[in-house]
């Protein structure tokens, strides 16, 4: 192990500064158990799929010597683990070393610190790592959208153009790829083509759910029609659904109650559909 750098140590309010980099073998360290959270094997697994040696970020250590290693992780355990599962247990890596005779509350209020500083990762970013790591659901999910035409991969973070892959996911869960499928082809032919100022938010949680939930209700109702369903979306931007749905949320599930009312405008009431708690609990049951 060699010194990188050694700095003037200064604690500050909130967590110690300016501490001293050193290189330490992965071997060599290991996960507290009194304070922090348990290791997700799930996380680690996410995080080397998609690891970054030069996107390590700052591991944080304490020099307190027991059976289970040289050196206590304050914080960074998942990144740790993620490094040996990538490039195995003698890797070595730069991490911040806290001065000697913390205590251990010291070092637990050093870790919350940390841990409230840290940007978590995008779920985009969650989504790819699954999909390397080859998910089934995450698997799925991208073979609908790519099917359905919606990219999820290949997206821009400057343009914030790629879809709402947590709206996605939760939908997904809830109802499995079936009707996702169905919802992203009802929306995509409702607002391809038209202005981004137009079509955005089209695929955030509150145009997906309604739309979703609408079917769950209605498509096995023979008065039912796909492109009336369709023609109704294609009359407000995505943003009025929004705010539409986030209105009637209290007085139907998912908000539904404002793409039906719309949905069944100008139609007789031999082709109206209509809503009710037996439906619901129909569906439910």
């Amino acid at each position: 192990m060699s010194i990188i750098e050694i700095e003037q140590l200064e604690q500050g309010t909130n967590k110690v500064k300016d501490a001293p980099k050193i290189i330490v073998r992965a071997s060599d360290c290991y996960h507290p158990t009194s304070y922090g959270r348990d290791i997700s094997r799930h996380h680690v697994n996410r995080l080397a799929a998609v690891f970054d040696y030069k996107k390590l970020g700052e591991i944080t250590i304490a020099e307190i010597p027991t059976e289970n290693g040289r050196y206590e992780i304050n914080d960074g355990n998942h990144r740790h683990q993620a490094l040996i599962s990538k490039f195995g247990v003698d890797v070595e890596f730069t991490a911040t070393l806290l001065p000697p005779g913390l205590t251990l509350e010291q070092r637990a209020q050093e870790y919350t610190a940390r841990n409230r500083a840290r940007t978590p990762m995008k779920p985009v970013d969650l989504f790819r790592a699954d999909v390397i790591r080859r998910d089934p659901d995450a698997l799925e999910i991208k073979r609908v959208c790519e099917e359905a035409g919606v990219g999820i991969i290949d997206y821009n973070t400057k343009t914030k153009t790629y879809p709402n892959i947590a709206s996605f996911r939760d939908l997904y869960g809830v109802h499995r790829a079936g009707n996702l499928e169905q919802v992203l082809h009802i929306i995509r032919s409702a607002y391809d083509g038209v202005p981004l100022s137009y079509s955005k938010g089209a695929t955030t949680a509150y145009v997906l759910r309604p739309v979703n939930k609408f079917l769950v209700l209605f498509r096995d109702n023979n008065k039912f029609k796909e492109t009336r369903l369709i023609d109704t979306l294609k009359k407000y931007h995505a943003q009025y659904w929004i705010g539409a749905a986030m209105k009637e949320i209290e007085f139907s599930p998912e908000g539904v109650g404002a793409l039906l009312k719309e949905y069944n405008k100008k139609l007789t009431n031999a082709y109206r559909l209509h809503y009710s708690i037996e439906v619901e609990e129909k569906e439910i049951g």
